[in-house]
């Protein structure tokens, strides 16, 4: 389980500095391995090499969503609810600031 930088950085601008990027990877694989679902949730495939967009709630801070590489539990991005994703060989989706 690693976390990019990319990761890192975008954890930092989009969710805040007092956030780990390195606890928070660990808990969205944790989380994803687990099936803990109150906490990180599937929402689909980004591509058909392992990338997935993953929902997840962080207390006090709101919904955001995370482009994870499942086939090597990498955490690539954070992404804020309104951006767009391409999804593997369907329609692009906007990302919502509500449960999935």
């Amino acid at each position: 389980m690693t976390a990019t930088v990319h990761f890192q950085q975008r954890v930092r601008e989009r969710i805040g500095y007092n956030v780990d990027p390195y606890k928070l990877a660990r808990e969205l694989v944790l989380g994803i391995e687990n099936r803990d679902t109150d906490f990180v949730r599937f929402v689909g495939r980004a591509s058909k090499c392992g990338r997935r967009v993953f929902w997840f709630k962080l207390p006090n801070r709101g919904a955001y969503y995370a482009l994870i590489d499942t086939s090597s539990m990498t955490c690539l991005t954070v992404l804020p609810p309104g951006f767009t994703v391409n999804m593997a060989g369907k329609r692009t989706i906007e990302l919502r600031d509500t449960d999935v």
